[in-house]
């Protein structure tokens, strides 16, 4: 689940004139995406260790694992909520960082249309034409 950071977007980011607000953006997302991971794995280690015949005997250690895992399952839902609603206001980062950097390079390239016909400078001065 972990959020792609490529070559791509580090060299779009590099060219971009607002790139320590997007760079922010980006590292937030990023920490964000980490920790929502982490929540993600403690919740499955509790469901496992629930499974474990010593806990599942113990009706106490049952509920309390019960109850953790209520708790993370709110806390991971809080996460995603605000990671949804971070990634909703900055409109992914990292693609609006590539859009951007596409954008500015492709105004900033001159036409250049070279000859349709090869060589035929070279066959006009042979006396030869195509």
């Amino acid at each position: 689940m972990s959020l792609p950071i490529t070559r791509g977007v580090i060299e779009a980011l590099r060219d971009e004139p607002d790139q320590d607000i997007l760079a922010h953006r980006l590292a937030s997302e990023v920490a964000l995406a980490s920790v929502l991971e982490k929540a993600l794995l403690l919740q499955r280690t509790l469901l496992t260790g629930q499974k474990e015949p010593n806990v599942a005997a113990n009706q106490l250690a049952v509920d309390a694992v019960n109850h953790e895992s209520d708790v993370l399952i709110r806390e991971i839902q809080n996460l995603k909520t605000e990671l949804d609603l971070r990634r909703t206001l900055a409109n992914n980062s990292p693609m609006a960082i590539i859009q951007r950097h596409g954008v500015r390079a492709a105004g900033s390239r001159g036409i250049y249309e070279g000859d349709p016909i090869p060589n035929r400078l070279d066959e006009l001065n042979k006396g030869t034409t195509p």
